[in-house]
């Protein structure tokens, strides 16, 4: 889940999402094949040297709303173990997020609150 396109150093996550449309994108990586280190790390190779390739292999899926809920109901042809599925985890921007049976995401535009001091700021990194 993310709000821009790029993510760790110019990495093209999800070349459809775009900061100022108010709405939630999220890049969904529902191919099996994937879900291991070197899975996903050929997924972000091809997100950062070529181009972002990695939206037309049909192992991603994109999507974007106001209000998104994603429900977990299993894995694809396996049985429910004995102990349950335990805590999922989702990406927010490079922060894991664990959840249980599903999550709520909503927007609220233009409603955020910073704290900044300028002076201290601009006199440390000797700008201006």
């Amino acid at each position: 889940m993310a709000n821009g396109r790029y993510t760790g150093g110019g990495i093209i996550v999800d070349p459809y999402a775009c900061m100022n449309d108010g709405l939630v994108d999220i890049c969904w990586i529902h191919d099996e094949n994937i879900m291991s280190l070197f899975g996903v790390a050929g997924m972000l190779d091809k997100a950062k040297t070529k181009g972002a390739i990695h939206a037309y292999d049909n192992q991603t899926t994109f999507t974007r709303g106001k209000r998104l809920r994603i429900d977990f109901n299993g894995l694809r042809g396996r049985p429910v173990p004995t102990a349950g599925w335990g805590p999922q985890l989702i990406c927010i921007d490079g922060e894991g997020l664990q959840f249980n049976k599903f999550v709520n995401f909503e927007t609220m535009p233009n409603n955020i609150e910073m704290l900044f001091d300028p002076k201290s700021y601009f006199y440390e990194h000797k700008s201006f």
